[in-house]
Formats: C-alpha cells, sequence, structure tokens
C-alpha cells in the first residue's frame, strides 16, 4: 500500500508539473522531452512547427487564446500578440513563423469580421522584424488565404491584407508580379478546394448555425472569384500592380470614343500627331528597360528573373479551363447573390485579358450573353451590364454560338434596359452609364444587325433608344407639392431622360451614322 500510496503520490505530483504556469498546454508548451527534442530538432532550426506548436511561451499562451471560439478572446488574443512581436527579435520571431502560419489559416475563415481585420496588424509587425526569415514554404502556405483576403467584402479587411503584401513587396518594380508568379500553384489548387466546397463542407456543422455557414460560404466563393480576378490583372498589366478593379470601363471608353470622334472632326491631325509621339515614347521607354537589364546581366553576371519573364507566368486558357471546368456551371446557377456577382466581374477580366479562353469555350459565352435571362437581382445588374458589354467589345463575333441572337440575347437585353425604372435609384443610374457603350458596340456589330434580320446597325440602335423611351413611360414624372421637390422616382425619370438624349446625340455624331 505503502508503494502504491507513493506512486499515485508521484503521479499527482507530475500531473501537477505538466498544468503549471510553465507547460500550460499541452501542444503549445514551452519545454520538450528528450526524445522529442530531437525527433524535432530539424523542424525547429527551420523555424517552427507545422501544427501551430511554439517554443516561446509568450507566443504560445497568446496563440492558445487565439484558438478559442469566442471572438471577443481572439481579438484580445491578437492586441496581446501584436505588442509581443512588438517586443520580440527578428532572430526570436524567427521560430515562430510556423506557429502563427498555422494559426492564420484558421483564424482568416471567422465570420467576425473585427477578427479578420485584428489579423493584420499583427501580421504587419510580424512582417516587417523578421521578414528575411519567411522563406518560400512559409509564404506559399500563407497566400491563398492573404490574397483572398485583400478581396474580402469588408473593406478593412482587404485594406489590412493590401498593406501586408506591400510589405513583402517592396522595393524593384515587379516583385509584386514575381510573387505571384512564384505562388500561382499553391493559389490555383487552393482556389480548386474553395470551389468544389458547399455551405456544409466548408464548416462543422456541430458548432456553427446554418445561417453562419451560409455567410461564411458567401464570402469565401465571393471573395476566391473576385481574387481570381485581382490575380489575372495583376499578372497581365502592364505594371504589374493592384489597380482599379475596372468597374465601369465600358462607359468611361464610350465617352472616350465620343471626345475622340468630336476631336477628329475639329482636328483629326493633331491627335493622330498626339497618338504617334505617345507611341513613340512608349517604344523608347521599353527599349531603355531592356538596355539597363542588358547592361546589369553583362556586369553582375546574374541573370535575374526580370519582370516580363515574372509575367510569362500569366494564367493561360488551358490552366483557367482546367480550374473552372465543370465547376463554372454550378457557379452559374448558384443561388448565392454575391457568388454570381462576383462571377461576372471574373467573367469580364477573363475576356479583357484571356479572351481565348471564351473562344474555346462556346457553352461560357451563350451563359454570359444570357444572364439577363437568368438573373434578374438588381443589385446585380450594374455586373452583368459591365460583363456583357467587355465580351461583346473583346470578342464582336462571340453572338455566332447563339442559334437565334434575339431570343439568346438581344431581346432579353432590351427588356433589361425597359426595366430599370423598377431597379434600385442608385442601382438605376448605374445602369444608365452602360447605355452608350451598348449603343456604340451594336453600332460596330454590322453582323449582329444582319443576323437579327435588321436592316442596318443603325436600326438596331434606334431599338435601344425606343426600350429606353419605353422605360420613360413606365416611370412617370411625379407631382410634388410645389414643384420643387425632386423625389428618387423622379430622379430616375430624369436620369433616363438624360440617357435617351446622350446615346442620340452620340449616334446623330457618329461618323458611321452620318456616312
Amino acid at each position: 500500500r505503502g508503494r502504491k500510496g507513493a506512486s499515485s503520490q508521484q503521479a499527482a505530483s507530475l500531473l501537477a508539473s505538466d498544468n503549471d504556469s510553465s507547460n500550460p498546454f499541452g501542444g503549445f508548451s514551452s519545454g520538450f522531452s528528450a526524445g522529442r527534442q530531437k525527433a524535432d530538432k530539424g523542424k525547429r532550426k527551420s523555424g517552427g512547427f507545422s501544427t501551430g506548436e511554439v517554443a516561446d511561451a509568450e507566443v504560445a499562451f497568446c496563440l492558445r487564446k487565439l484558438s478559442k471560439r469566442d471572438p471577443v478572446t481572439k481579438l484580445k488574443a491578437l492586441e496581446e500578440l501584436k505588442q509581443v512581436f512588438q517586443q520580440k527579435s527578428s532572430s526570436e520571431l524567427r521560430d515562430v513563423i510556423d506557429g502563427w502560419t498555422y494559426h492564420y489559416n484558421l483564424t482568416c475563415m471567422s465570420n467576425d469580421k473585427k477578427v479578420r481585420a485584428a489579423l493584420y496588424p499583427c501580421f504587419a509587425v510580424l512582417l516587417k522584424k523578421a521578414k528575411k526569415h519567411f522563406g518560400g514554404q512559409s509564404i506559399k502556405r500563407l497566400f491563398k488565404n492573404w490574397f483572398i483576403h485583400t478581396r474580402d467584402p469588408a473593406s478593412n479587411v482587404a485594406a489590412g491584407a493590401k498593406r501586408c503584401l506591400d510589405v513583402v513587396c517592396t522595393g524593384r518594380k515587379g516583385s509584386r508580379a514575381k510573387l505571384l508568379a512564384r505562388c500561382k500553384g499553391v493559389f490555383l489548387k487552393g482556389l480548386a478546394k474553395n470551389l468544389d466546397h458547399t455551405p456544409t463542407t466548408l464548416s462543422d456543422m456541430k458548432t456553427t448555425t446554418k445561417d453562419q455557414a451560409l455567410e461564411r460560404y458567401d464570402r469565401v466563393l465571393s471573395s476566391s472569384l473576385a481574387a481570381l480576378d485581382a490575380f489575372l490583372r495583376e499578372l497581365n498589366d502592364d505594371e504589374g500592380d493592384d489597380g482599379d478593379d475596372g468597374e465601369g470601363d465600358e462607359a468611361n471608353e464610350a465617352n472616350e470614343e465620343e471626345e475622340e470622334e468630336e476631336d477628329r472632326d475639329d482636328d483629326t491631325k493633331k491627335n493622330d500627331d498626339k497618338k504617334k509621339r505617345k507611341k513613340k515614347e512608349e517604344e523608347m521607354k521599353r527599349s531603355k528597360k531592356g538596355a539597363e537589364d542588358q547592361e546589369r546581366v553583362e556586369k553582375t553576371g546574374k541573370k535575374t528573373v526580370s519582370f516580363e519573364r515574372a509575367k510569362s507566368s500569366m494564367l493561360t486558357h488551358d490552366e483557367l479551363g482546367d480550374l473552372l471546368g465543370k465547376r463554372i456551371s454550378a457557379l452559374w446557377s448558384s443561388k448565392r447573390v454575391l457568388v454570381r456577382r462576383s462571377l461576372y466581374g471574373l467573367m469580364r477580366g477573363i475576356a479583357l485579358r484571356v479572351p481565348s479562353y471564351l473562344a474555346q469555350n462556346p457553352k461560357v459565352v451563350k451563359l454570359v450573353l444570357g444572364a439577363f435571362n437568368r438573373d434578374r437581382e438588381g443589385s446585380n445588374q450594374p455586373a452583368i451590364w459591365s460583363m456583357v458589354l467587355r465580351v461583346l467589345k473583346q470578342c464582336p463575333e462571340s453572338f455566332k454560338v447563339l442559334k437565334s441572337p434575339e431570343k439568346g440575347f438581344l431581346g432579353p437585353c432590351l427588356s433589361a434596359v425597359r426595366q430599370i425604372p423598377s431597379q434600385n435609384p442608385h442601382v438605376a443610374r448605374q445602369v444608365f452609364a452602360f447605355m452608350k457603350p451598348l449603343v456604340s458596340n451594336l453600332l460596330k456589330a454590322r453582323e449582329l444587325s444582319a443576323a437579327l434580320g435588321a436592316p442596318s446597325s443603325e436600326a438596331t440602335c434606334l431599338r435601344v433608344l425606343d426600350s429606353i423611351w419605353d422605360g420613360m413611360g413606365a416611370r412617370k414624372m411625379a407631382k410634388t407639392p410645389g414643384g420643387h421637390t425632386i423625389t428618387s422616382g423622379n430622379q430616375v425619370y430624369l436620369g433616363l431622360l438624360e440617357c435617351y438624349f446622350t446615346c442620340a446625340r452620340f449616334l446623330i455624331g457618329h461618323p458611321s451614322w452620318r456616312d
């Protein structure tokens, strides 16, 4: 009995020692057994543990709090972790990178936007102090969720993720494009997994309500599609940086086209000379850049990865086909409004940057041109107009995949024009901007008019004006006391009226119309 009592007492003392303040959390313990130390020696040298284990006791304590479900606890943990990071040296932070990576990827799935936003002030401190210790594998493990967060619906989350990305990509031009090219494979694999998820597979339904699961699904899928669009833009655009998202470019281009036509009538030669000079200056800049690159290679003897080579790793239509493939049909038929809206933005980006994908996928083109028939959600109308007009501009013969262009495109399109007055005034004002681009594209689409059986493209454009006029008939000016107050309904009516005369002026002043 004495021995058994001693054994029990010894076991109790061991349990107590395992649970004291110096070793509080099993997986996050600050001490290791001799066998474990030997097995993990190589891992600790490389900078931490892939399962979230951290040798530093302070960081381990904060990460343990971060793994709790309560959002308030997570916010406090991130604030404490930020302070701990500020106090540590670069060499001390090297061993916490893998632990941070593990918990970052878990926490970024939180539905609480405050928690997601609080990740990035903490992350920024870690990046600034230990940037040189972030190896390629650590960046790749972080990159998918990190880049997707740059397109998070919460603006403060997206801004924080972009700031952290800027910390990594400071330096010479093209560093951002090189980072994207290096992480492309991991990013595409991660996106494929996201697109294969359902609301129930993306969340643990034992601890998550149905509404919470749907909220997470909407956010993750819509952000994933928007991030893919941004990925395309950053690899394909000239400067390789994160510019504007391009919404409404079609309207701006039509305005520019109108101004160009007027200027051409006034002084055609002057405008042509300006364009020639601008083109020559761009060519000189490119040749100068190439000479500088060649001179640097000759001096150093090292051939670094140039911005142009990084851009050569841009997404191809084959890679897009492998990623979207059969998933595209499920996305088009999705009942989630945000998911469809992000899909329209992605299709617009693909039409602009990888038009060969649409050329090889006529079924996708049919879905794009028939979007007016399938999606009547008011808030999605600006995205639909932007997508359709971009496809018509980049792929002018896309309508040939339709058996009946009237039923497959123009009929639903004109019906959507007549329905503008029934939309929310804010949405209606956005859609007004796309009417002149529509007229401009139809005026150039001679073959489309022939397929429709119209005598000319001008006659097709007149049908658009008629539809706008019919919309004004459906939305009459409301009478107000004294005639001074302009209601939201009256704003829509006045917007339609202005839209009608803007399109008519554009048509009458266009050279092809005068001819």
